[in-house]
This record gives C-alpha cells, structure tokens and sequence, in this order.
C-alpha cells in the first residue's frame, strides 16, 4: 500500500552560528522531496533526493513531500533563533525541547502523526553529543544538521570540506521513524553495508558525505512489506539471483528461528559506493537474521567489521577470496545465531554477474562441494552425492537425518568412524522401513564404524560398477528395521563385529566377492524377516561366522 509522508522542517540557529543565508527554502525541500535532485547548492554530484531514494528502496510504495515550515519571504528561510549557543546545545541535550518551544512561540504548527514527521535542522556543521543526529521515534521527529563536512568532520565551523549536507543521514534518522534499529552497534556490527549501518555515509570520495546511501538491507524491506522473497525450491540444481535494486530477487531459507536472505548486488545505483566497489564488479550477498533487529552479514573473507577485520570486497560471494560454497562446516560457517548446525547450504556461487547462480536451501542435496566433516545433526532434503576426489567425514556421535526417500552416492570417499560410546546415526524422522532411500557406494577405500542405519530402503549398498570396488569396511555397525541392510555387488567388503536385526532382508550378495574376497566376522544377524544371508553368483566368501538367526 502506497504511504505518503509529509515532512515538516523547522531551521534553528544558534547565538552564534546563524543559518546560512546562501540557502533557499527550496534546497531543502529538494534535497529532501525533489524528482530530479543531481546536484546539490554547492554544485556537489548528488544521485536523488530522499524521497527518490526511498521510493526506490519500497518499490514506489513510500513517497515524502517536504515542507519548510519557517516564514521564507522571496524562497529565503528566516531561521528560528535559540536561546543559547552551538557548544551549549552540544554538552546539554535540549535541543529539542528548545526548539519545539521556540517553533510553537513562532507560531509553527509542529505536531506530527503517523504519516507527518518532522525535522529540525540546526545551523551548521554535524556537532556531537547532544546535537549528534538522532530520532525520537515515539514523538516522529529526528534531528540533523543543516551542513557537514563528512566523516571526521565534526565539531568545528571552518573545515574546507563543510557543505551542504547530503540525503544519508536524513534517510537513516527517517528510517528510524519507519521502525528500524541501528546495525552499527552490537557484536555483529554492520557499517558501510546498509544506510543503518554506517552506509548512510557513502558517496564518492573523498569525504564520505551521504549522496548515495547504502540501500536497506533485504530483511528490513521485506518486514515493512516493499519487497517480497521467496523460499527457494528444495532441492534445487542452481537458483538464478539477477539484479535490479529497484525490484531485488531475494530468496530466504529458513532454520528455525534463524533466515539467511541471499541477493545479487552489482555496484551501481546506491549500491554505486559499496565496500569494495574499486575492487571488483559485485557479488552475493548473504544476510544472518534472527528475529527482527538481529542482523549480520556473513562475510565470504570471514572478516567483517564486527569480526574484527574491515569491509571489503572480500565481504561478497565469491569476492576478493573466491570463496564459493557456504554451509555450517566452511570457513566461514552459516551456524545458527547462538551454535549448533543451521543445515542452510549456498554452493557453487557463480563469477559475478548481471544473473548470478548458487545452490541454495535449507537441508543438503546436490553436490558435497568440496572436502567436508560433518558434526552433530545434519539434514537431507535431497539426493545428495560425493563427487570423485571428495572425502566426506563423518564424526563421532552425529546424527544424519534424511528425508522422502532420498539417497547418498558415494563417488568419492566416505569415511564415518564412530565410537562404541558415541556412534554415528543414519536415520530419518519417520520411523518405518523405506523412510529414506540408500547409501550407494561405488568406491574404493571407504570405512564405517560404529555406525548405525536404521529406516531406510537398502541402507548401505556397496555397488562395483562399472568397476569392481575394493578395501571397503564395515566394523561394528548396526543395521535396523531397514528393507535390506547391506547390499553387496561386485565389491570386496569386510564385515566385523555388526549387527543386522529386524529388516527384511539382512545380507545381499550379488556377484560379491569376486576378487580379494568379502569378508563375515563375528557379525550378528536375527529377527529379519526373510533371508539372513541372500547369495547369488557370489564366491570368496572368506571367514563367515555369524551367530544367532542367520
């Protein structure tokens, strides 16, 4: 639904720093609210006025029409006159007391309402302290200085660089009259990234003065409703992320209460002075949020402000280190807010562009991208597959969960070693037989221990095609209420010390043990609904002993 915002301005000057005569009431409505606003009074580039940057932040849904409320005889503002001076005002903090008073004694109509805010503008360069910019958020008001110099700028009259001030810092107090929180504070912080960070600053160099703000996160566009996102498909082959500031593609994976919203931003439009912008041409963004004001970047370098480190190009995906899959065991990890696994993947980002594309959603399928240990309780949402020259590990007591009947393929190397006190788990939260699909492992060399497999269609199947596989082991494992337990085509595999209980089938040999033999020690096999041990064409089957049912 379209807003459109009225907004008052009220210019106070001091006792001894006046308002500046060379500046027209109209400056400041089209600086706050013009259609065309390129160029500021002192002939600085500008890249739109606050009502244009906002408008394309919602999508033309939010507008505001400035107003000077001050008597302007022939367009020129007689400012309101304070009682005391600038430094005054600075170490005391009434500025906006005095103001408001001083404003109703000129018989200015100051009040405000859910769609009328107001500014005071205060004469001359950006003051600390008291007079730092700030909004009162419950009384629809913010305040700002009528001049400022940029960053390192402050509390001074004389600094060269002083000018007209620019639109950033009125988009990020008017941004917290709409509701949102400062980003530039807390143990994540953000800065130069989005106007509530600090990139209410940004702007061609040097200076810093706020021209071209940073754009609003995605998350906060979304929660006031400007912009929609989309869950991406799951699973999915690569997701297409093009970029338009005005209208974004941003997709949202969600973890419980965590949401990781992933973009496409190139360095133009007020993404123009981004972090990095004379390094490269752009990249994915990803953003970590958990409730609503709780926001962080995670940075591709692992190295954000709030890290520690600066902000860069090597903050975007893949960026100045290349960095191109994301998950909760890279460096950096997408881990939820307070630990544990997230189970959120973005793989196989692609080189910056107009369209990006990445493997992106909640729960893991695809490709296992690049060497990986998994821990604690991982997620299928998808076939999932371990290419050729990757080794995934496994470690002690986590738990992998598949969902729908899906399947891990081995091409490369797994390696799962639990231990006797804390074994490994390959399940699925529903618990009936056929839950999940299989393990298809067609390599060689890969070992399980004290692992167990319960739920699924045939559980482990080791399958030597279209070469024979060999060296594969499996120790101390339990297979459990699974269609077949372990299935075992034309490979050498050395079965110790497991337990294969309450499936229908437990062994399935077909062509096994055709080259260095397969091996049956000390295994347990009982109550299975049908065959013990089920050979067909099989030789070599060295060492079997088994006990109980078989």
């Amino acid at each position: 639904m379209r807003t459109s915002y009225t907004l008052k301005v009220v210019l106070v000057d001091f006792t001894d720093v006046n308002g500046h005569a060379k500046y027209k009431k109209s400056d400041f409505e089209n600086m706050l609210s013009g259609t065309n606003y390129l160029n500021s009074p002192d002939d600085e580039e500008a890249y739109g006025s606050m009502s244009y940057y906002y408008e394309t932040m919602s999508q033309g849904d939010v507008s505001i029409n400035a107003m000077v409320l001050n008597n302007s005889p022939g367009g020129n503002p007689e400012w309101i006159h304070l009682s005391h001076n600038k430094n005054y005002y600075k170490s005391h903090y009434t500025i906006f007391a005095d103001a408001e008073n001083a404003a109703i004694a000129a018989g200015l109509d100051v009040s405000t309402g859910s769609t009328t805010k107001l500014v005071y503008i205060y004469a001359g360069n950006f003051y600390l302290d008291g007079l730092n910019p700030r909004a009162e958020r419950g009384n629809n008001r913010y305040l700002m200085c009528e001049q400022w110099g940029g960053r390192g700028s402050y509390d001074n009259e004389i600094d060269p660089s002083i000018t007209f001030a620019h639109i950033g810092i009125h988009c990020h107090e008017f941004g917290h009259l709409l509701g949102f929180n400062d980003l530039y504070n807390g143990a994540h912080r953000i800065i130069d990234w989005c106007l509530m960070g600090d990139g209410c600053d940004l702007g061609p160099d040097p200076g810093y003065k706020g021209s071209c703000p940073a754009p609003i996160n995605p998350h906060y566009r979304n929660w006031q409703g400007w912009i929609s996102v989309s869950n991406p498909p799951v699973p999915n082959s690569g997701i297409d992320f093009p970029y338009n500031e005005y209208s974004p593609t941003v997709y949202v994976a969600q973890s419980g209460n965590d949401r990781y919203f992933v973009e496409n931003r190139r360095y133009r439009d007020f993404s123009h002075f981004l972090p990095g912008h004379s390094d490269g041409t752009g990249g994915i963004l990803v953003w970590h949020v958990r409730y609503t004001h709780t926001i962080d970047l995670i940075e591709a370098d692992g190295s954000g402000y709030g890290e520690g480190g600066d902000e860069g190009y090597g903050d975007m995906w893949p960026g100045a280190t290349n960095n191109r899959n994301l998950n909760d065991f890279t460096i950096p990890d997408d881990n939820l807010w307070y630990g544990g696994n997230s189970n959120v993947i973005l793989h196989n980002i692609s080189d910056p562009n107009e369209t990006m594309t990445a493997v992106f959603g909640y729960k893991w399928f695809g490709d296992v991208p690049i060497d990986i240990t998994w821990t604690n309780e991982v997620l299928i949402g998808g076939n999932l597959a371990v290419p050729n020259g990757i080794i995934l590990t496994i470690e002690n007591g986590t738990i992998v969960k598949f969902d729908n009947g899906w399947n891990l393929t081995v091409n490369g190397n797994l390696t799962a070693c639990g231990t006797s006190s804390s074994p490994i788990f390959f399940t699925s939260p529903s618990h009936n037989r056929q839950s999940w699909g299989n393990i298809y492992i067609y390599s060689d060399n890969n070992d399980l221990e004290y692992c167990t497999f319960e739920y699924g269609n045939w559980a482990v199947k080791f399958y030597g095609y279209p070469s024979h596989t060999s060296g594969n082991v499996v120790k101390h494992c339990t297979f459990r209420n699974n269609d077949q337990a372990l299935r075992i085509e034309n490979s050498d595999v050395q079965v110790e010390n497991s337990t294969l209980e309450n499936n229908r089938h437990a062994f399935v040999l077909i062509n096994a043990g055709n080259s260095n033999g397969i091996y049956l020690y000390g295994n347990t096999v009982q109550n299975n609904d049908r065959d013990g041990i089920y050979a067909s064409h099989s030789t070599e089957i060295g060492r079997a002993s088994c006990r109980e049912r078989v």
